[in-house]
């Protein structure tokens, strides 16, 4: 009767171990293949998971008082030449207090920049990267909405209404933001809440008016994962 070998117990596990390795190496591989294949890359996935975040966090609003609208895009009206023809908004928060406008931005790392600078810096493991200014970025977002609702101000009741939006730029609690901007809100995710209560002191639409504006924006929202994908390229030529 022959004892058993530790040793060739140990090679058996060994063996089975690196092949387990090996396979898993291998789907990864292919997923990211597949995955870049399709446009979607490394900054698409943490870009989605902070806006997934920031969809959950928005949650905390009264759904009685705030209308919360998640990845919208429109097409723009009047694009100019060589301009995306397609605007992408991570969140919009309708309400009697006015339209939050919110950009979402899943960086790690030391946070750089001012309103008029046309890029900002992050700092993440000793490496320098940089990305428009998100200020600049939300401009052109309310911009395009408010006038998408003033071509639609009769149908939707706010002809003459003064009513108001608030840009919001929020990052990650991974990020440390060493920002210096005057009259503006950038804001960790955690608290957009909080910062979109800080406005709400002085009703300025009718829950008929809030109601008319989140259908018109849903209406003339852009549903295409096509179009989605047409904006996403359009975007890194741009870069």
């Amino acid at each position: 009767m022959t004892a058993n070998n530790p040793f060739s117990s140990l090679y058996v596990i060994s063996f089975l171990f690196m092949l387990g390795a090996f396979a898993i190496a291998g789907i990864i591989v292919l997923l990211v293949v597949v995955l870049r294949k399709n446009g979607i890359t490394r900054s698409n996935i943490r870009g989605n998971v902070g806006e997934w975040q920031v969809a959950n966090i928005l949650k905390q609003l009264n759904p009685e008082q705030f209308v919360i609208l998640n990845d919208i895009m429109f097409e723009k009206q009047q694009a100019k030449s060589g301009e995306i023809p397609t605007t992408q908004i991570d969140h919009i928060v309708v309400s009697i207090y006015g339209i939050f406008v919110i950009e979402t931005k899943n960086y790690a790392g030391k946070i750089y920049g001012t309103e008029k600078s046309q890029k900002w810096q992050y700092y993440s493991h000793g490496n320098k990267y940089e990305f428009y200014n998100p200020l600049k970025q939300n401009y052109k977002h309310t911009k395009t909405l408010k006038d998408l609702l003033m071509q639609n101000a009769q149908s939707i009741g706010i002809m003459g209404a003064d009513f108001l939006i608030f840009p919001i730029i929020a990052f990650s609690g991974n990020a440390e933001i060493r920002v210096k901007v005057t009259g503006a809100d950038v804001v960790y995710f955690g608290n957009v809440p909080n910062t979109i209560y800080s406005h709400c002191t002085q009703p300025v639409l009718t829950k008929q008016q809030v109601d008319n504006i989140a259908n018109c924006i849903l209406y003339h929202n852009v549903n295409s994962a096509e179009k989605k994908q047409e904006h996403i390229n359009n975007i890194r030529q741009k870069i």
